[in-house]
């Protein structure tokens, strides 16, 4: 027997629905884009350096980056139920954490000391990660299993992220929500990273009167199609600087950062830990 007409309604409702949600769900654009090194057609991006013994220290300059060749491998987090969220992705943050001020808050354990010791390079800005984002406030996260990053992989994304343990997390938190591999999430944030022009650091870190806009207004000098209102900066207690956080559309490309997502105001001062020399 048929279903009644009501009963039906409901049903092409339910697979409609069912539909759009698993549409909705979809990793980002990253099948795409480009891979690291491409020629990219839009004049906005640019193609990422591909060097993996030179790292964008930050200081407007290339820095000298040595990746070891032996390091700890990292643990694969198992991730409770109820922290998986599998909202849609509809936009992007990248974070780019300032190196020598996580450094100075260190406790020089092990998982640290890539990046924090100087013998692999002196690191500026390094990534914290590509995140997505949704449009409520419950983003996206261990949308799916995570499997290890092999050694090859991590190594080669170390001048970037040089911490093995956050590469992996990032991949487990972040990257099961827009990627289907590691290694498809990793490019494309180093190519988001890569892209950027750095300020001159070491001019903002003897400025005195430095402020969180000074900050936003170096990198928007330093990059074409990005303005000060898709530049989030964000700074611990004293005004020390911690994190830049850039704000992308769902291509990928900059766009205005939403309500919340600014951090600190053009007025608030500006302290900066300055890049140590490398060993």
């Amino acid at each position: 027997m048929l279903p009644s007409k009501p009963r039906m309604a409901m049903i092409l409702g339910a697979l409609v629905g069912a539909v759009a949600t698993a549409f909705a769900l979809l990793p980002g654009p990253l099948s795409q884009l480009p891979r690291a090194g491409e020629v990219l057609d839009d004049p906005k991006v640019a193609t990422p350096q591909q060097d993996s013994g030179r790292q964008q220290d930050g200081s407007g300059e290339l820095g000298s980056c040595r990746p070891p060749q032996d390091f700890r491998m990292p643990r694969v987090e198992q991730v409770p139920r109820d922290a998986v969220r599998r909202t849609p992705v509809t936009r992007y943050t990248l974070a780019l954490s300032w190196s020598p001020g996580y450094c100075a808050r260190s406790r020089g354990g092990a998982g640290d000391a890539i990046q924090c010791e100087g013998k692999a390079g002196r690191f500026g800005f390094v990534l914290h990660g590509l995140w997505p984002e949704t449009n409520g406030r419950d983003w996206p996260q261990y949308c799916a299993p995570a499997r290890a990053i092999s050694r090859e992989t991590l190594r080669q994304h170390l001048c970037m992220t040089p911490s093995p343990a956050l590469l992996q997390h990032e991949w487990a938190r972040h990257g099961t929500c827009m990627a289907t591999s590691p290694e498809e999430y990793l490019d494309a944030a180093a190519q988001a990273y890569h892209r950027l022009a750095f300020p001159d650091m070491a001019a903002l870190t003897i400025n005195r009167s430095a402020t969180a806009g000074d900050l936003r207004r170096a990198f928007v000098r330093n990059n074409p199609g990005l303005t000060r209102a898709m530049v989030g900066v964000k700074l611990r207690d004293g005004g020390w600087l911690d994190e830049v956080r850039l704000c992308l559309d769902w291509q990928l490309a900059y766009t205005p950062c939403r309500v919340g997502e600014r951090g600190a105001n053009d007025g608030a001062r500006l302290r900066i830990e300055p890049i140590r020399q490398a060993l």
